[in-house]
């Protein structure tokens, strides 16, 4: 609900009340009384309490009976009440009390007003009564309001959110309290919603104070600074440099950033970048200082010319700051050969090409104007311009180099001063071309026919010295075999060899290869091909045909059978089958081109029909054909192309139509010539209009062959033989077989088998899918059972028959599949790291291990500007899965995202979504430290990420002499501190320690930094403050039958204006302990109580590692005795001194307890309906009799119960342990006749 204005604005509330008059015994006459209300309340409670309903309860003074009592609804919207109560009254000068209670939606009474005297009026209008509402919600008790949020500063047009709590007199916090926020400058820093601490920067530089204040009144202001955000960045110096390449210039870079009115912004992060040359930075961020500005170090790239770097920062997206600056290339720092290495010529002659070497500095710039000196080493040869200067590329080249007078080696150096020399070698050869040629390697060689030799063919040149002739050019050419080369023209390199390409065999046997060369005899190699074993099966010509079903296709199916290299092989057996028709010869041979040929004659049940040439052992050729019919037909085919059935067992029949069924569809009748060896399950069924199939199943009754027939109007009969046998082949209707593996088809028969056993030819009508390992299976003799062998060549489906003489047929529908998976559903990371990812090879949604020679799997982002992954993997042979290791690209910043996609030929792909951030920051909260004091806890830092890998963060304070960085609260802290942190963990643990006097002449601050591999660098400023102390659970008011009550001392920080210890804090090791003396002003009031003494003086001490003293006397601690009644002050010190806050000084009151009793009011010759009670005050007492007397017994008794005549005195005993006590009162009769 809405909060209701009735907190705004004073509620207006009109009562009406009707009155009588008495006159003597005649009639009462009501006459209208009224008054009006104005109850107001603080200001505070706008918008902060929702208020649902009013309750207003009238009580009449006289008998104080409740005269009404009324509840109202406040609507959400509503700032005012009309109410008219009706109310008794017996004398027009009777008075009433009005109490006014306002609830919450929730039930509960949030502000509360009397009892108020209220007197009607019977004329004009009511003056109208002021009522204050008093707060009675969550925290009407409330001690104290503090401001917990730390913030310092904040920028115009920022918003930030303040967080405070109410605290009770213990200091514990309480929940749910209402707090009002407002700003005192507003044009600094406003309060958008009273109800929420969040604040919002304006744009006027200056302090801002904010206070955060209760309904009760109690408030806490804290002040925090308005800057102006950045508005400009400049390049301020370092700009325009010129330096060595590869080497960091003498100036920084620094930045300025300033605001809108030119005033520096300090503690602003800017990010520097190399956008030109390929230098880099000694930091890629740095934080502005006082007068705005950021350096960083600039080390050149490698590249000669200009370079730049940008600074920029978050807060001024679009702007920037450019350095510029020019690389020069350094010294010489290398040498390297160019050209003219590794050259023949003849003896006494220049080589072709001149030699020649770059120099370049250390980064590989080319330096001009170095003199080069190149020298003959071996050989004897002579040099022309021996001594260039390089140019402006860096190049320097001989003038020639003429080899020495004998043939062979011959070598130079080129040297630069202060370089290892580079050294050129030239071949010097015969002084004449080649005076032969003969066989260097690749003669005598034996190869299967139509592949190449493993050697290829090379020749020998030599001179009349037999040395080595480079540059003769030598053609091949095949003279017997019809073999094929490439490469058929060579040169003789500088060793004389000439070599050709490659000799791939012709025909089998022998092969002849001649090598020529202008003016010398041919040289012969010879080589002998051979015919391999049978590979494989091929369909020539003849599948793919159409004829009339039952008639011969007008050409024959031709096979061809091949070794591995693809070679025709003569005289191997082929057997020739068809489940549709005849084929003739059954039979046959290759002839000598390796073929075979048979007619086929198609069968008259099926459109779509297949036969099979089969070798043994090889996976068959598959035929198709088309079978045509000239009238509308009926074709009849039993399942999984059988053409049987097991007896006592069933069969289900295929029906087809060769053309759809009319309008009026198509009614078929069944019939069977023996019913006595077939049963069918009915003798007619319908086919809708426009259909052409239907099924029908059929039972095997006797052993036996019949035909079962089918007719239909308009359509020509259809007839299928049948034959009921036990002899039965069957297989699983079913089966998938893993991608690159092998699964085990199972066969039965339904009889054991015979002599011999029984044969099962196997063959798939899609091999590139599904493979058979397995052509042709025996079931052994007696046995009934076999298993045959499936492989899964590549994803895809294909029907395998199996074919038996005395079982008939049987079929399976098998399938091979696989796909890739990517395990990891989507991934996550920053820029500086990576993440592994699994790729998981997959069969019907089970891993499955990769086939010889393992899976190569190539991983692509769709998007190769942000993500790049390793890329091929291969799964291992026998392996389910490798990895990939995804990382970002470097082409775009962050974030970016990408798909990306594992995929490998043939099988289906995956991928997933990945994502690349920034480079994370380190984070850490602020913390706030007493001078010499530690946290009580440990502090903690963000990494932000856990797939780190595992890293050490350094925690270093810039000021030791200020803050420590601990491990933990025992160990005595150091400058800097180095975490591990596990991979797959986030958040570091550490403590910090501040040094004793630091903050003795105000607030100390000092920058803390977390760094690690990876991650950028994170700052945060650490605040020391005063140390204060003050004392804790010392009663304010007490009595003399109290116990003694145990104080303790405690110490920390506090925050200005806040009046109480913000946080407490034990003493840092190292550190001193605190001694506390505690002085009580008045002796004979009560004592100080520890176990060394009772006295008026008495010290505490809080240790090393504690933040309070101890708490009981038993323990070491302090307690206050209380004697007699009085007023004493206690007051403490400190030693070393801390501050002292609000009750290092309290003051005790010590008292009797006095006995309370309520008032009652009783009608004269009556008693209290229930017993009235007193109070003592205290339970510790011993056990007391109180006395209760009645001033004048004539009016009224007192009793100790409602059966008992009460007289002028009672004493009641109240045992020890015990506050209150009980009696009764009586009232005389006739005491109050006159009033």
């Amino acid at each position: 609900m809405r909060r209701a204005t009735v907190l705004i604005i004073p509620v207006t509330v009109a009562v009406t009340l009707l009155v009588s008059c008495s006159d003597g015994m005649g009639p009462h006459v009501p006459v209208d009384g009224r008054l009006s209300l104005a109850p107001t309340y603080a200001s505070e409670a706008a918008g902060l309490v929702p208020v649902a309903q009013g309750r207003f309860v009238v009580t009449r003074v006289a008998d104080e009976a409740a005269v009404t009592d009324t509840v109202v609804d406040i609507a959400p919207d509503a700032d005012s009440v009309d109410l008219t109560l009706r109310v008794p009254v017996l004398d027009p000068s009777d008075e009433f009390l009005l109490s006014i209670a306002l609830v919450s939606s929730a039930s509960d009474t949030v502000f509360r007003a009397g009892p108020i005297p209220v007197q009607p009026t019977t004329s004009g209008a009511p003056t109208p009564i002021p009522v204050v509402l008093e707060y009675t919600g969550v925290g009407f008790d409330a001690a104290a309001v503090r401001v917990t949020s730390d913030i310092m500063w904040m920028y115009g047009g920022d918003s930030l959110l303040l967080a405070a709590e109410a605290l009770d007199s213990a200091g514990a916090p309480i929940a749910g309290t209402p707090i009002e926020w407002r700003s005192l400058d507003t044009a600094r820093v406003a309060v958008p919603d009273r109800a929420v601490g969040r604040i919002v920067g304006g744009s006027q530089r200056g302090t801002a104070r904010i206070v955060a204040r209760l309904l009760t009144g109690q408030a806490d202001t804290v002040s925090l600074t308005l800057r102006l955000p950045p508005a400009a960045i400049a390049a301020d110096s370092g700009s325009d440099q010129v330096g060595p390449a590869g080497e960091q210039l003498p100036n920084a870079l620094v930045a300025r950033v300033t605001a809108s009115d030119g005033v520096a912004i300090a503690d602003e992060w800017v990010r520097f970048a190399v956008t030109l040359g390929g230098g880099s930075l000694t930091a890629d961020s740095a934080l502005t200082d006082a007068a705005g500005r950021a350096r960083v170090g600039w080390t050149l790239g490698n590249v000669v010319g200009t370079q730049t770097v940008t600074a920029t920062t978050w807060r001024l997206p679009g702007a920037s700051a450019v350095f510029t600056a020019t690389s020069q290339a350094t010294g010489a720092g290398a040498i390297a050969i160019v050209a003219g290495n590794e050259q023949s010529a003849l003896v006494g002659t220049a080589v072709a090409v001149a030699p020649q070497v770059r120099v370049t500095d250390t980064q590989g710039n080319p330096v001009p104007n170095v003199t080069v000196s190149f020298a003959v080493t071996q050989g004897g040869g002579t040099l022309t311009a021996a001594t260039p200067t390089t140019e402006a590329n860096g190049l320097a080249s001989v003038g020639s180099w003429t080899l020495g007078p004998t043939v062979g080696l011959n070598t130079m150096t080129a040297t630069v001063d202060g370089l290892t020399p580079v050294q050129f070698v030239a071949l010097a050869t015969g002084s004449g071309g080649a005076t032969s040629m003969v066989i260097s390697a690749g003669n005598g060689q034996t190869a299967l026919a139509q592949t190449p030799v493993p050697i290829a063919p090379a020749v020998l040149m030599t001179d009349t010295a037999g040395a080595p002739v480079a540059g003769t050019t030598v053609v091949f050419t095949v003279t017997a075999g019809d073999g094929t080369l490439t490469g058929d023209t060579a040169t003789s390199d500088a060793e004389g060899i000439a070599t050709i390409g490659s000799w791939t065999l012709g025909a089998p046997g022998v092969n002849e290869l001649t090598a020529s060369a202008v003016g010398l005899p041919d040289v012969l190699f010879q080589a002998t091909a051979i015919v391999g074993p049978p590979d494989t099966v091929i369909v020539v010509s003849g599948s793919g045909q159409a004829a009339e079903a039952g008639t011969s296709l007008p050409e024959a199916l031709v096979v061809a059978v091949l070794d591995s290299a693809g070679n025709p092989i003569p005289d191997v057996a082929v057997e020739w089958g068809t489940l549709d028709g005849t084929i003739s010869p059954a039979t046959g041979t290759t002839d000598a081109d390796g073929q075979a040929q048979a007619t086929w004659t198609l069968g008259v049940n099926a459109l779509t029909q297949t036969a099979t040439a089969t070798v043994s052992g090889l996976t068959p050729a598959i035929f198709t054909a088309t079978a045509t019919f000239p009238n509308p037909s009926i074709l009849l085919a039993l399942q999984q192309g059988t053409d049987r059935i097991r007896l006592a067992d069933s069969a289900l029949m295929d029906v087809t139509l060769t053309a759809p069924a009319g309008v009026d569809g198509v009614v078929l009748n069944f019939a069977v010539d023996d019913p006595s060896v077939v049963g069918l399950d009915t003798t007619d069924l319908s086919i809708p209009p426009n259909g052409t199939t239907t099924q029908l199943w059929l039972y095997g009754v006797a052993q036996g062959t019949t035909t079962v027939r089918a007719t239909a109007a308009g359509y020509a009969d259809g007839a299928l033989s049948v034959l009921v046998t036990v002899q039965v082949l069957s297989m699983p209707t079913a089966l998938n077989v893993p991608f690159g593996s092998t699964a085990s088809l199972p066969l039965q028969i339904s009889a054991p088998a015979g002599a011999g056993g029984v044969t099962v030819t196997l063959v798939s009508d899609n091999p590139a899918a599904v493979g058979v390992a397995t052509p042709t299976v025996t079931i052994p003799e007696g046995q009934q059972t076999v298993n045959a062998t499936l492989s899964g060549v590549a994803p895809g489906a294909a029907t395998v028959t199996g074919t038996t003489v005395e079982f008939g047929v049987a079929q399976t529908a098998a399938a091979t599949r696989a796909n890739l998976n990517i395990v990891e559903s989507a991934s996550t990371f920053p820029q500086t790291f990576a993440d592994t990812l699994t790729v998981r090879l997959e069969s019907a949604g089970s891993p499955i291990a990769a086939p010889s020679p393992g899976i190569s799997v190539t991983l692509t982002a769709r998007n190769p500007d942000c993500v790049a992954a390793t890329s091929p993997i291969t799964i291992p042979t026998g392996l389910v899965s490798a990895i990939t290791v995804a990382t970002h690209a470097g082409i775009i910043e962050p974030p970016c995202s990408s798909y990306l996609v594992a995929e490998s030929p043939a099988i289906e792909p995956d991928s997933i979504l990945v994502a690349v951030n920034q480079a994370p920051t380190i984070t850490a909260p602020l913390y706030t430290l007493g001078a010499g004091l530690q946290l009580s806890g440990n502090a903690y830092g963000d990494l932000g990420v856990t797939n780190h890998g595992g890293v050490d963060v350094v925690i270093a304070s810039a000021n030791p002499a200020i803050a420590l960085v601990a491990p933990n609260q025992s160990t005595v802290g150091g400058e800097a501190l180095t975490v591990t942190v596990p991979n797959g963990e986030r958040y570091f643990y550490y403590n910090l320690q501040a040094l004793e006097g630091v903050a003795d002449t105000g607030v100390a601050q000092v920058q803390l930094t977390f760094s690690a591999p990876g991650f950028t660098t994170g700052s945060q400023t650490l605040t020391v403050r005063r140390p204060v102390f003050d004392l804790y659970v010392i009663p304010v008011n007490t009595t003399t039958f109290s116990p003694d009550a145990a104080f303790y001392a405690y110490i920390g920080y506090t925050l200005p204006n806040t009046p109480y210890v913000y946080q407490q804090q034990p003493i840092r090791p190292g550190g001193q302990p605190v001694t506390v003396t505690l002085v009580n002003d008045s002796a004979g009031v009560g004592q100080l109580t520890t176990t060394a003494l009772t006295g008026d003086t008495v010290t505490v001490v809080i240790p090393v590692g504690q933040s309070r003293s101890p708490t009981t006397v038993a323990q070491g601690g302090v307690a206050y005795s209380p004697d007699n009644p009085g007023i004493t002050t206690i007051s403490a010190s400190t030693s070393p001194a801390f501050d002292q806050l609000f009750y290092y000084n309290r003051q005790i009151t010590v008292s009797a307890p006095t006995i309370t009793s309520s008032a009652y009011t009783l009608g004269a010759g009556l008693q209290l309906g229930s017993n009235g009670y007193g109070d003592l005050g205290a339970t510790n007492h011993g056990g007391v009799d109180v006395v209760i007397a009645s001033a004048d017994p004539t009016i009224a008794l007192v009793a100790p119960d409602q059966n008992t005549v009460g007289g002028e005195a009672l004493t009641v005993t109240v045992p020890d342990g015990q506050r209150y006590f009980y009696y009764n009162l009586q009232a005389l009769e006739g005491v109050a006749d006159t009033g």
